[in-house]
């Protein structure tokens, strides 16, 4: 037997070899994607309670907005129409 003939013991340990190899890697891969899971689920977190901020900012502005809406409407024409009366009256 020459020395570019493989035998099939020599397959099979490095067959068994690589088969390890790969396993690890598997091992190593799903380590990290559980640390990164874990880190995603904590911005998640993070993001969900900045929203939570962000809603209640949003419905202070569109009550604010609301109000000037309001105020356009209503009371500035009643105003106009008060200042010309008593304009009128004088």
């Amino acid at each position: 037997m020459s020395h570019s003939e493989i035998t099939n013991d020599v397959l099979c340990e490095r067959i068994g070899g690589l088969s390890t190899l790969i396993e690890e890697k598997f091992k190593n891969n799903s380590s990290e994607h559980e640390r990164i899971e874990e880190q995603v689920t904590k911005t998640n977190g993070r993001v969900t309670s900045l929203e939570g901020v962000t809603d209640s900012m949003e419905k202070w502005q569109n009550r604010v907005i609301g109000g000037w809406i309001i105020t356009a409407i209503l009371v500035i024409p009643i105003l106009i129409f008060l200042v010309e009366e008593y304009i009128r009256q004088k």
